[in-house]
């Protein structure tokens, strides 16, 4: 009895430790998926959202877009992330009937698992997330995180063991945002080295197919970009995607590293791509 007493206290507390640290989060805007379920940073009056990995977190100005486009934007990239995030982080917009007039999706790979994904395990419980979850966990993981929610925080999840504490600190504490979303890599001091031109082929996807669906069945504007690599040429199954792969790909001096603009090549990138996207949406008038 005694041991079946303590075990049972000792599940009460971390069940309601953990829950309580889920509520935390839930409302914080420390990650970009958190911003969609506190509806932090006014993104449901935002004109274009930017949904995307690291690639379109560094190298897409939300700011620059903004004053070309004339239309608010705010950037949603997150990094190291697969399309299967961005899709999951779609619905859950939809969800909560944000509709932006536009997307700008930076697409690089179209399926596959994000070890980053471990950051929405607070916000299990949605049902996007938990689709997500359960394609790649499984629904036994997924009850093991339900039942025992303090486990999300252990050791094992640096993505959420660490960063637990900032949220504590500030509640108003955002990783790699500023107030626009976006984030930089500095000029690079040493720059990559690469020899030979290599190409990578972005393949047809169901869920590319089923991220457009729902665009089109929501009336959002679908612009989908590859940014530019360096000395690595993309070749893509989708003729409706823009491929900005081999924009300076033979100048090392505005990479970061082989996949990512530093400060100087993204500021040089957008004055192309604002461009670009300024002349679509011109010619769809989104009003």
């Amino acid at each position: 009895i005694f041991i079946f007493v303590n075990l049972v206290v000792i599940f009460a507390i971390q069940f309601v430790l953990g829950t309580s640290l889920d509520y935390l989060y839930s409302r914080s805007s420390i990650f970009k998926t958190n911003i969609i379920s506190s509806s932090s940073f006014g993104i449901a009056k935002k004109d274009g959202l930017i949904l995307g990995g690291s690639r379109g977190l560094t190298g897409l100005d939300s700011r620059k877009i903004s004053a070309k486009t004339g239309k608010s934007v705010f950037n949603l990239a997150t990094d190291d992330t697969q399309l299967p995030v961005q899709l999951m982080q779609l619905k859950m917009l939809l969800d909560r009937n944000i509709k932006p007039k536009f997307l700008v999706l930076d697409i690089l790979g179209t399926d596959g698992y994000s070890h980053n994904a471990l950051r929405f395990m607070p916000l299990i419980g949605d049902r996007n997330v938990d689709d997500y979850f359960v394609c790649y966990k499984g629904k036994s993981w997924l009850w093991l995180q339900k039942i025992f929610p303090l486990y999300k925080y252990s050791y094992f999840n640096i993505e959420l063991f660490y960063p637990v504490f900032a949220v504590i600190a500030n509640k108003k504490y955002h990783y790699r945002s500023d107030e626009f979303g976006d984030f930089t890599y500095p000029d690079s001091k040493v720059f990559p080295k690469k020899d030979s031109v290599s190409t990578y082929h972005l393949r047809k996807s169901p869920n590319f197919d089923e991220f457009e669906q729902l665009c089109r069945n929501n009336n959002i504007k679908l612009i989908a970009i590859v940014e530019p690599f360096y000395k690595t040429r993309v070749v893509s199954e989708y003729p409706e995607i823009l491929n900005f792969s081999t924009y300076y790909d033979d100048s090392a001096c505005y990479f970061f590293d082989f996949m990512h603009l530093n400060l100087n090549g993204r500021q040089r990138y957008n004055e192309i791509v604002s461009d670009t996207l300024a002349s679509i949406i011109a010619a769809k008038t989104l009003q």
